[in-house]
Formats: C-alpha cells, structure tokens, sequence
C-alpha cells in the first residue's frame, strides 16, 4: 500500500515539474531576453561547421570554414554541401595553402581574406576564384562592403589599418591607418568605423581623415557593430555604447572580468545587434544578451568553446564556435 502511495506522490510531483518547466519555458519565450532554450548541434555530410561562418538569411546559406584553408558552401534547408574551395596562393611558381581568417557576402560573391594579407572574391554559385590581391602586411581580420568597394581591417607594422579594393578587380582605392591593427571594420553612412589597438576609430570613408576617435584606456578595442548612429564595441572586457553624432559614451557593460582572466583567448570577439537587445560572445565562452538601450544584462550563457561569431533571423539565434566547430542555437 505504501509502495502504491508513494508511486502516486512520484507521479503529481513530476507532473507539478513538468507544468512548472513549460511555465518557465513560456516566459522565456515571451521575454525581450529569452534565454537559451535548445541548443542543437549541427553537423553537414561530415563537414564540421566553422567557427568562421557567414550565414546569408535571404538564401538560407552558409558560407563557412570548417579547415584552415577550406572555404564551403552550405545549403542549410537541404542539409548539404554544394561546394568546397581550397584558398592558396602563388609563392615563387609554388601553391601555398593559407589560412582564411575572414569571410564575409555580397550579392553573389564571397569575399575572404587570409593570414597574411590577401584578400580574394569567390563566385558563390560555384566556389570559383575570380580575383586575389595581396592587401595588407599580416592577417586580415575583418571585412565589410559599401557601394562598389569591400573594406579591410588588419594588418602588422606598415600594413596595419583599413584598406579599400574595387570589388570587381581587386584593386587597392583607399588606405588610412590611423592607430594600430585593426580587429575590426564598419562602413555606415559615409563614416568607416575602425577598432584599432586600444581606441575606435571613426573616419571619411572617401578620404580616410580621422573624424573622431574613443580611447579604450588601455584595454584593446577587439569588435564592433553600427545601428542609428550609435557604435557598439567589445574590448578586453566591455562592452561600450558610443553615440557618433555626440561623440560621447551612452553606456558601459562589463563582463565578468574573473572568468575573463582565467580562460585562454578571452575578450569580446563579436557583437550582434537584434532590434532591442545586443548579443555578445567572448573567446572564454561566454555569451551576453543586454538591452541596446541601457546596457542593462538580461541573461547570460557559458560555454567552453571559443565563441567566433554570433548571427540572428526571426527565430534563432545562431552561435558559430572555433574550439569545436559546430553551430549551437537558440530557439
């Protein structure tokens, strides 16, 4: 009889549970901050999905580097892989495979560029190369196109800052460097904003004359994002709100500076805007969702891989990871 009873109390109470969890789960939904729900691992006709991805929403592609020279093209509704291309270069009649180290779409070509500087087009109906140019002097670490022109962040020494090439043939229009290396490049309204070493740069996008600059104090400037005139960026362990008309900081967030500190690879590497909240991943595997607005944190998510890149659409939220090369989402 006790068996039975306590069989009876084990059932109420998983039910009491379950209702409780489709609570939560309903509120996460609901709210302007909802948390991670499902995570889902992704994996395509054995290609790991790389942490250095473009997801193009309008065609449901992703274009993505799951090796180090390997570029391909994934088709996201029929789970498959259309193309691969193998980036190199030619170094004294000699085929040298380089690293890509950033990607980036435009109508129907794919731009990249590598870890020592080239910069090359790819027809993203076929993965054919149509043109590679040698732009910078070190890795290009960030890519962004305005008009007629693809722009490029990265460098060392004498090749550091943000260069302009022709996006039909490669060729070099623009070259300003007005701080260090540049982590990371955005062309908005005739205004290219640089994060370079410890400070963020905004510059003529048709002469390269410094308009204004912010400095970090120290901690370098790693990313940034530009809607409404106002530039978010990520440093060692921030997250700052800039207005470009003011020139003046609207908020500040920091991450846990702990965990920043006892993780390899730490830093804010990428920031995505989506309509009220701004998403953040940091290389200790650290996510952020806070409000555009205020800074104010809504939820956070830990992970132990290298979080490269963070991309949204109406449903999910897209988590593009290096250690492990998959794709993690919310829904």
């Amino acid at each position: 009889m006790n068996i039975k009873k306590n069989y009876v109390i084990m059932i109420i109470a998983m039910l009491i549970i379950s209702i409780f969890s489709a609570v939560l789960l309903v509120r996460g939904r609901e709210n302007s901050h909802p948390g991670p729900i499902v995570w889902e691992e992704t994996r395509i006709e054995d290609h790991y999905i790389g942490g250095l991805s473009h997801f193009d929403l309008d065609d449901n592609m992703l274009y993505s580097n799951p090796q180090r020279n390997q570029l391909i093209a994934v088709d996201l509704e029929d789970e498959e892989v259309l193309w691969s291309h193998d980036h190199h270069y030619i170094y004294q009649d000699s085929i040298v495979n380089e690293t890509i180290t950033a990607i980036s779409k435009y109508e129907d070509v794919v731009y990249i560029g590598d870890r020592i500087g080239n910069v090359a087009s790819i027809d993203a109906e076929n993965g054919e190369e149509i043109w590679q140019n040698r732009i910078h002097i070190g890795e290009v670490r960030s890519l962004d196109l305005s008009e007629n022109r693809l722009f490029t962040g990265g460098g060392d020494g004498e090749g550091r800052g943000v260069r302009a090439v022709d996006i039909e043939t490669g060729e070099e229009v623009m070259n300003h460097t007005h701080g260090g290396g540049a982590y990371s490049v955005h062309v908005e309204n005739g205004v290219v904003y640089s994060a370079e070493a410890n400070k963020i740069i905004a510059a003529d996008v048709e002469t390269g004359e410094k308009i204004w600059e912010h400095s970090y104090h120290g901690n370098d400037a790693f990313t940034l994002a530009v809607e409404d005139d106002t530039v978010y960026s990520g440093g060692s362990d921030e997250i700052i709100a800039y207005d470009a008309e003011k020139e003046e900081k609207i908020w500040e967030h920091t991450h846990h500076t702990e965990r920043q500190t006892t993780r390899e690879g730490r830093g804010i590497n990428t920031i995505q805007i989506d309509e009220d909240v701004v998403y953040s991943g940091c290389g200790n595997g650290e996510i952020v969702a806070a409000e555009k607005e205020t800074g104010e944190e809504g939820w956070t998510f830990d992970h132990s891989s290298y979080v490269r890149t963070i991309q949204t659409t109406d449903d999910d939220i897209y988590i593009f990871l290096d250690a492990l090369q998959i794709i993690h989402s919310i829904r």
